[in-house]
């Protein structure tokens, strides 16, 4: 939201979570819609996984890759395993992936900074289509 989205599409098994969420976006960023399911005909261009969904090899896929059609990129949080039977199957379907291992590396600037143990540094600057990196969310899918 901070970086300018359009709008996001926030999945969450838990309702009262979903909705709470989609409620407190709205209070932080007026400007920008946030819907608890996609509406139809919508095109999803970065869908992350930010649930636990993928951890075991059983788990159904936090989102059906036949509805994200030619998404710039497919993202997992999860990082056991470093690769989720999601991201293979994005993948294997032409989908750009970032995996949990590297969402999480992409973050230690950030963190160092919110912890004051590291300077502010300039943003880096975005990837082209088809590198690896970029974000969506399950439990927020945008």
């Amino acid at each position: 939201a901070e970086e300018g989205a359009a709008s996001l599409v926030i999945i969450e098994v838990d309702q009262m979570r979903s909705r709470a969420l989609v409620a407190e976006l709205g209070r932080y960023y007026p400007q920008m819609p946030a819907f608890d399911r996609a509406p139809p005909g919508w095109t999803i261009e970065i869908a992350v996984n930010a649930s636990p969904a993928g951890m075991n090899p059983n788990d159904p896929l936090p989102y059906p890759l036949d509805e994200l059609g030619d998404a710039l990129i497919v993202a997992d949080a999860v990082t056991a395993p470093p690769v989720t039977r999601w991201l293979i199957e994005a993948e294997r379907r032409g989908l750009a992936i970032q995996t949990g291992e590297e969402m999480a590396f992409a973050q230690v600037p950030i963190q160092l900074q919110y912890l004051r143990l590291q300077p502010a540094r300039p943003e880096p600057q975005g990837r082209r289509r088809g590198e690896r990196t970029g974000a969506i969310e399950r439990g927020a899918l945008g």
